[in-house]
């Protein structure tokens, strides 16, 4: 998706900000599902596997419910992907996108409040926050190494939270 935002912030194509705005909001509804870690207070952010059509084994789950079954937890690189893909956006947006852009940046990226009032950027800070120096597992290999793909996303955010 940061290739997306990329392109967007190029070309300003509308059918790439669709993706984008899909993207914030597919994330935004996810960041809010109860998975096997927990909520969105308990560490939920860092399950990083769900369904996302409907086609899968169960017929009784939807789209974009959390994976609930075995499965290397936790894999803490979704938030800090998240992060630094939606800052590129909101940065755009901020600097040089519509008063309407901008708007959605404050009222859905990053409104400063909290549960579900917290924006979509906001929540995944304060998901790396409280938990940047928490084992997990690596997504390529499934082992719990000792500095994995999804701690040097977190160590890439961390500058931006002082």
């Amino acid at each position: 998706m940061r290739n997306v935002v990329k392109r967007y912030i190029t070309s300003q194509s509308p059918s790439d900000e669709t993706l984008i705005r899909e993207y914030i909001e597919a994330s935004r509804i996810m960041q809010h599902k109860e998975t096997v870690l927990g909520g969105f207070a308990e560490g939920g952010l860092g399950d990083v596997k769900y369904y996302v059509d409907e086609e899968h084994s169960d017929p009784a789950k939807k789209g974009n419910e959390p994976f609930m079954g075995e499965w290397g937890r936790c894999q803490d690189d979704g938030p800090g992907s998240r992060i630094i893909t939606m800052s590129i956006y909101a940065a755009w947006c901020l600097e040089k996108g519509s008063e309407e852009q901008k708007e959605f940046v404050r009222s859905v990226l990053y409104p400063g409040g909290e549960g579900e009032n917290t924006g979509v950027i906001k929540g995944d800070l304060d998901y790396v926050a409280r938990h940047w120096d928490s084992p997990g597992f690596d997504r390529e290999s499934e082992l719990s190494p000792s500095l994995s793909h999804g701690e040097l996303l977190e160590l890439t955010i961390l500058p931006s939270l002082v």
